[in-house]
């Protein structure tokens, strides 16, 4: 069972450890993208229905200086549900190796 949870820690490690760091140097807009990939990471059945992708919406008037608030907000959104679906997920497979 180790196996199976390192293999999926280095699956998700780097993207949560640059999600850290863009979002620590205030880059909200590629964090999205880092969010995403997190969300990736976890097994199709484990995975978060409702999730939505970052969506430029160029139409909005002064969109560059909105862009990176929306990514934030998607961030702040998003993030912590995901983390969750991760946790929820490390659970369901350690509880499984205990059986």
């Amino acid at each position: 069972m180790g196996t199976i949870l390192e293999s999926f820690d280095q699956q998700i490690m780097p993207y949560r450890n640059s999600l850290t760091y863009t979002m620590n140097q205030g880059n909200y807009q590629m964090a999205t993208f880092y969010v995403e990939c997190m969300h990736n990471t976890i097994p199709p059945k484990a995975r978060l229905e409702d999730f939505t992708s970052f969506k430029l919406q160029k139409n909005i008037w002064n969109y560059q200086d909105k862009v990176n608030k929306l990514a934030f907000e998607y961030c702040r959104y998003w993030t912590p549900k995901v983390e969750s679906s991760i946790a929820v997920y490390r659970d369901l497979l350690i509880n499984q190796s205990m059986s």
